[in-house]
């Protein structure tokens, strides 16, 4: 799915393992304050069972895009299911290199046009870590509130952390 010139969204596959690989051994210390899996993706085989798990989830409307600025791939993000509800649940990381330029801002965009148009959802759904502020400022950029949060919902780092639900209506 193209999003700008620069900015491609691309489906998910093994193919992408080592290049997966190499962005979270490059940003690990980075990543790891926010996302819990990044501590068992470290060889080409954990790398291609966190790819597998996500695209062969089984959830529903699920679907997982490699996101490459000028042709280089830079994070993932995906629409990680969509419910009866039509709550559309997203999920995205990005290399640090390439936070804060706006990137996630104009994905979030198109994907909130795509799934207008294709009425298949009527609500965004963003679960953020209180802790993960980068998340939260695109949740918030997006026009999300907050709906709910999950007191101790995930320990990392030895630190207990609260979910943050933001929701968007479509």
């Amino acid at each position: 799915m193209k999003i700008s010139e620069n900015l491609l969204l691309i489906p998910l596959t093994l193919n992408h393992a080592p290049d997966i690989l190499c962005l979270v051994e490059a940003n690990r210390g980075y990543l790891q304050q926010y996302l819990y899996w990044v501590e068992g993706v470290v060889d080409l085989a954990s790398c291609e069972r966190y790819i597998d798990e996500r695209v062969n989830s089984g959830l529903a409307h699920a679907q997982w895009f490699g996101i490459e600025v000028n042709e280089e791939l830079v994070g993932v993000f995906a629409v990680k299911s969509i419910n009866q509800h039509k709550v559309a649940e997203v999920g995205y990381w990005l290399a640090q290199s390439a936070a804060g330029q706006g990137v996630m801002s104009r994905v979030i965009a198109s994907v909130v046009a795509k799934l207008s148009a294709d009425s298949v959802a009527t609500t965004l759904e963003f679960g953020c870590l209180e802790q993960n502020t980068p998340s939260i400022a695109v949740a918030l950029k997006a026009g999300a509130t907050l709906s709910h949060q999950i007191n101790n919902y995930i320990e990392l780092d030895g630190v207990l952390q609260t979910l943050k639900v933001y929701r968007k209506q479509l």
